[in-house]
């Protein structure tokens, strides 16, 4: 019976957003709170997107035309600071937004790392 249920293989629940893993059941849980396509949604209260960060990136670019820097971590890094939102992004598919808001007397700036 053991062997029979090791062969019942599941999707990941995320494979709409284009996670093509298949799991036995009682590997489907651990698999899905790791998973690299677990949908991230825009911030842009007034959209709908939903999808896997690769897939968020350039919607933010193309999508709403926010600014986005290619970062490495090994080098200084250089870009002019505007209110607004702005994207740094690095090689191994890390996401920081960077929300930029002119305050009174000062530049006040938040930096979020977006993950699924």
């Amino acid at each position: 019976m053991e062997r029979l249920m090791e062969s019942v293989k599941v999707p990941c629940s995320n494979a709409k957003y284009g996670c093509v893993e298949k799991l036995t059941y009682y590997q489907k849980d651990e698999h899905e709170k790791a998973c690299p396509n677990t949908p991230c949604f825009c911030p842009e209260s007034s959209c709908t997107f939903a999808g896997a960060t690769d897939d968020l990136l350039d919607h933010f670019t193309s999508g709403h035309n926010w600014p986005s820097t290619t970062i490495k971590y090994s080098r200084d890094v250089k870009f002019r600071l505007e209110p607004g939102i702005h994207f740094l992004h690095t090689k191994d598919r890390q996401l920081f937004l960077l929300n930029v808001v002119l305050e009174p007397v000062r530049l006040a700036i938040s930096v979020l790392c977006i993950q699924p």
